[in-house]
Formats: structure tokens, C-alpha cells, sequence
């Protein structure tokens, strides 16, 4: 059990940090596969799978080799003197998520507490995810490992009760039902999607300390493809089954679901998981943001950072990111993921796959690692 664990959690913690706002709520799910048609978008759903376990499972190798179980010493390992454009990059992107968390959290909170204000929602916010950060890094990747089995429950749940009420119409459509009109594009939206998901990777290494040979990265690198993606896998059938009415121009689509369904336990259920992997996400972020710091720290002084000083990093990076939050889920997820993953694509996933390829030929990594 202790070898399965060691397997699964790398890949558990990648799932709760990929989930954020746009994940969990179908938001993304939609911009990047269920836009294409229900065939097209579980395909793209497969290529995504395929894509996230490639680079998992390289990233897991290169930090095993060097030690690098931060995303900045991984970096410097991968890119030299260059490192520094991923954290650029991913500072942005953080941002990005962080803003996109804050807006779901307080349009998931209004159905419930229709007079909540946006800055009581995001104080609230706030203050968890900083109290948080000051348990350190055993206690959050025990938090993001725990919660990921929460959620794969809710979604297997909700799966079963659509395909009990719509299973007739799901089959139906992934049988051939008349195709989207805008099909074409699906395999490239999928690339898209791995090339920013993807960069949560570095920023989760801290959870895979505990690997010790090749097999063991290659193996994690499959599960967390794999769990990484059947969250979305789920969205994408319920969608399906109830019809584009459900998911077009929707800020919270899974929302839309829930409503047709007529649940309200569901819901309620639903709603606190959500929640919780909102949480958990951008726990999960501003953790892989601390422990660069603490190795750089370390690298300075021989030790890390206070607790107290990693909550006020936590402040800073939560305040602005609220305010991003303003801009709404739709936004924010149309005009910034597809954009930023071309960059990723360039200093991140390109490098890494010639790595990869370069260590296969030589039998060895680069440098006699």
C-alpha cells in the first residue's frame, strides 16, 4: 500500500491543483472539448490524458535525476541560465488561476447567499487559503490527497444519477448525432489545454520526493494523466446528455446540470467539494511558489522562510488575484489560458520533450546525470 501511495499521490496532488475554478465548474471543459461535439470532445479528452502523462512523467524523471523538487532549481536544471522565463510565465498564470478561483468561489456562494458581496467572498477566501499555508508542506499535500478522493466520489456519483436519468440521449449522441459545426480544431484545443495545464506540474514537484527510479516516474507520470483528466471526462459526458442549452454561454455550467436534475442534496454535495477544490488549487499554487522561495532562502541563509512570512507571500499574491476575480470566469478563461499556453509551450513542454529525447538516445541525461 505504502508503493501505491507513493504512485498515486504525485498525480492526486497534480489533479487538485489542475482543478481550480474553470476545471471544476465545466467552464473550461467547454472552451477546450465539449464545444467540438460529444465524439471530437472525448477524443480531444484522450489526446489531453495522453499529453499530461508525457510531460507528468518527464518532469518526475528529470526532478528524480537532479533533486529539483522545486519549480526554480527544476528550471534551472532544464533551461540553465534561461529559467527564469517559466517564472515569469508562471507568475502570470498563477494570477490568472487565482483570479479565476476567486470569481467561481463567490458565483457558487451568491446561489446560496444571494446578498454576499464580492469582497466578503474573497476576504473569506483569503483567509483560509493563508491560514492554510502555515501547516506546511506535509499537511497540504495530505489536504490536496484527501480532498481529490472526495471529489472523484462527488463526480462518480453525479455520472451515475445522469446516465440513470439521460443515459438514452448520452448514447445517442456519442452514436453519431449530428455534428457540431465547428468540430474541426478539437485535437489542437486539446494541445492547448495540456500546454497551460501542464505548467502546474513544476509547481507540484514537492509531492513527488518520495520517487526513486525510472518505473517509478513513468508509472506516476500515466496515473496522473489519468486522474488529472477523468474529472473533465465526467463533465464532458453530462454535458452531452443534457443538451448544448446546458453549457453554452454559461460562466458555471456544471451549475446548469445540477438545476436540470433537480437534486438538491446533489447540489449541496457538489457545491462544498467545489469549494473545497477551489481551495485546494490555489493552496496548491501559492505552496509551490513558497517552497521556491524557502530553496532559494535556504540557498542564501541555510534555512527558509517563517510561517508568518510565507502567509504574508500567501496576502499578497490572494489580494491581487481577487481583484482579478473581477473579471469574471468567461473572460478570464477565454482571453488568458489559451493565450499564455503558447509561452508554456515554447519554455516549458518543447525543452523537456528534447530532453527526454536526448536521455533515451544517450541512455543517460544530459551532463552525466
Amino acid at each position: 500500500m505504502g508503493n501505491v501511495q507513493r504512485l498515486l499521490i504525485p498525480g492526486a496532488v497534480l489533479q487538485s491543483v489542475m482543478i481550480g475554478g474553470g476545471y471544476g465548474t465545466g467552464r473550461e471543459v467547454v472552451e477546450f472539448f465539449t464545444r467540438f461535439g460529444a465524439l471530437p470532445g472525448l477524443a480531444g479528452l484522450v489526446l489531453a490524458a495522453a499529453g499530461v502523462a508525457l510531460v507528468f512523467a518527464l518532469s518526475l524523471e528529470l526532478a528524480r535525476r537532479t533533486q529539483a523538487f522545486d519549480y526554480r532549481s527544476f528550471f534551472k536544471a532544464l533551461l540553465g541560465p534561461f529559467w527564469v522565463s517559466y517564472e515569469l510565465l508562471l507568475l502570470l498564470l498563477v494570477m490568472l488561476v487565482l483570479g479565476v478561483i476567486s470569481a467561481a468561489s463567490h458565483g457558487m456562494l451568491q446561489r446560496f447567499w444571494p446578498t454576499v458581496p464580492s469582497w466578503a467572498s474573497s476576504l473569506l477566501f483569503i483567509a483560509v487559503v493563508v491560514g492554510l499555508t502555515f501547516f506546511g508542506r506535509a499537511v497540504v499535500t495530505w489536504l490536496l490527497t484527501f480532498w481529490s478522493l472526495v471529489l472523484y466520489a462527488a463526480f462518480a456519483t453525479l455520472t451515475a444519477v445522469v446516465l440513470y436519468a439521460h443515459g438514452t440521449e448520452l448514447a445517442l449522441a456519442l452514436a453519431g448525432g449530428a455534428p457540431s459545426a465547428s468540430s474541426d480544431g478539437w485535437a489542437l484545443s486539446a494541445l492547448r489545454y495540456v500546454g497551460y495545464n501542464v505548467t502546474a506540474i513544476p509547481v507540484v514537484l514537492f509531492a513527488a520526493r518520495q520517487l526513486s527510479s525510472r518505473r517509478e516516474t513513468l508509472v506516476a507520470g500515466f496515473f496522473g494523466g489519468l486522474l488529472a483528466v477523468l474529472p473533465a471526462v465526467a463533465l464532458h459526458l453530462c454535458f452531452v446528455a443534457l443538451g448544448a442549452e446546458v453549457y453554452e454561454n454559461q460562466a458555471l455550467p456544471l451549475f446548469r446540470v445540477l438545476d436540470g436534475l433537480g437534486l438538491p442534496w446533489l447540489t449541496l454535495w457538489l457545491s462544498v467539494v467545489l469549494l473545497g477544490t477551489f481551495l485546494e488549487t490555489a493552496l496548491g499554487d501559492i505552496q509551490g511558489i513558497l517552497e521556491r522561495m524557502d530553496r532559494w532562502r535556504e540557498e542564501q541563509t541555510g534555512r527558509g522562510f517563517s510561517p508568518w512570512t510565507h502567509g504574508a507571500m500567501a496576502l499578497s499574491l490572494l489580494g491581487v488575484a481577487a481583484y482579478l476575480g473581477q473579471l469574471g470566469v468567461v473572460a478570464l478563461i477565454g482571453e488568458g489560458y489559451g493565450t499564455l499556453s503558447w509561452g508554456f509551450l515554447l519554455v516549458y513542454i518543447l525543452p523537456l520533450l528534447l530532453w527526454g529525447l536526448r536521455t533515451a538516445l544517450a541512455g543517460k541525461a544530459p551532463g552525466g546525470q
